[in-house]
């Protein structure tokens, strides 16, 4: 500061917690990590390790409070038909509970023979996209959800549909027709109200994941009972905030047999703690205290699940796919006590934050 000039104006020097936060994280981190060298030990950590993810992310005090009320099986609406060449679609409002709604997408194949049963692909959303809408491919609507599915691929639960799954594109809360009071109005299409339900829910003891990754059960739930669902091959795929949906629920829900990762997956103190102007729902009490990434990807042991990076992606963190390269290998050395390491995969392609997808279709068929 120059001799005689007043401090409230001009600030030359901040004094952050993001040193302190880094600290801290490094003397506590990962206390509840899987410290086996057996896939018996792994195999008995993993419902210790789900537990304390589902008291942490509030997800079973959602189980036991919508458990008391026993709504039932999930109620559909449809609300809107759409037929293409490949796939029927229709908009569909799904009742979940007596007081909560999952406005979604269902994309059934044209091509199903009578009695034939097809994977089921949920297909979570990120940022940006409107909800629902940039996943199922919804254009002509909104400007901004158009630049997204153009910029990032974004429409990947429609590739999947043009692929013959069954697809299911829910609005997660928070997203698209879910968003709280002040973004409603459609000039706010690609914001989320995260921060506004974490406030909401942060002191009832639950969380954004917690949130997340109940809806998806529920509209699995929905999504087994369908015609010509295989209930064998229920599967999940997602982008960015899709990928924390996807992580979570396949590390707490084994009804997911195979998952997607993209573009969220990567060490957690560079990738949030150093960046933590990122969204609130990557952080719920004590999470990261307990786990990193790799540790609730080994929770979905062992099935199989494949991670995209770009290159380039800035959620990576300061040391770039090297930051998603060591939760893999946190996976993989898990994975390969039970000679299971093969189901871990990993692609780094040269791009930014997007969806790839070039090696989805193989994965998903059991061609990795």
């Amino acid at each position: 500061m120059k001799n005689g000039e007043d401090d409230r104006y001009i600030m030359e020097r901040f004094y952050t917690l993001t040193d302190f936060a880094c600290d801290f994280y490094d003397a506590n981190s990962r206390k509840s990590k899987f410290n086996g060298n057996t896939a018996g030990e792994l195999t008995e950590w993993i419902p210790e390790a789900r537990a304390v993810l589902s008291d942490i992310t509030g997800l079973e005090l959602l189980k036991d409070y919508f458990a008391a009320r026993d709504f039932g099986t999930p109620k559909p609406e449809v609300v809107e038909a759409y037929e293409d060449g490949d796939f029927t679609r229709s908009k569909i409002y799904l009742q979940i509970e007596h007081n909560m709604t999952v406005p979604l997408y269902l994309f059934m194949p044209k091509d199903m023979a009578q009695g034939e049963r097809r994977p089921v692909v949920l297909a979570p959303h990120g940022h940006g996209g409107g909800g629902k809408y940039a996943p199922a491919g919804i254009t002509g609507r909104h400007e901004a959800v158009d630049r997204k599915i153009h910029d990032l691929d974004y429409n990947y639960g429609e590739r999947f549909a043009r692929l013959g799954y069954i697809v299911i594109c829910p609005d997660a809360p928070g997203f698209g027709e879910r968003r709280e009071k002040i973004w409603q109005d459609d000039r706010h299409i690609g914001n989320a109200s995260c921060e506004i339900i974490s406030h909401m829910v942060y002191s009832l003891g639950l969380s954004m994941q917690g949130l997340f990754t109940y809806n998806l059960m529920r509209v699995a739930d929905y999504a087994l009972t369908l015609e010509g669902a295989d209930r064998d091959k229920l599967y999940c795929a997602g982008l960015s905030g899709g990928g924390l949906q996807t992580l979570i629920f396949a590390a707490c829900d084994t009804r997911v047999k195979k998952s997607i990762i993209s573009g969220y997956f990567y060490g957690v103190k560079e990738a949030l703690l150093m960046q933590p102007e990122n969204c609130a729902c990557n952080f719920s009490h004590r999470l990261w205290y307990h786990f990193d990434m790799g540790d609730i990807a080994c929770m979905i042991y062992p099935r199989a699940f494949l991670v995209e990076t770009g290159d380039i992606d800035p959620l990576n963190g300061r040391s770039g796919a090297a930051n998603a390269v060591s939760q893999i290998e946190i996976a993989r050395r898990a994975y390969a006590l039970g000679n299971r390491q093969d189901s871990v995969v990993h692609h780094i392609y040269e791009g930014p934050h997007k969806w790839f997808g070039y090696h989805a279709e193989g994965f998903l068929k059991g061609e990795h």
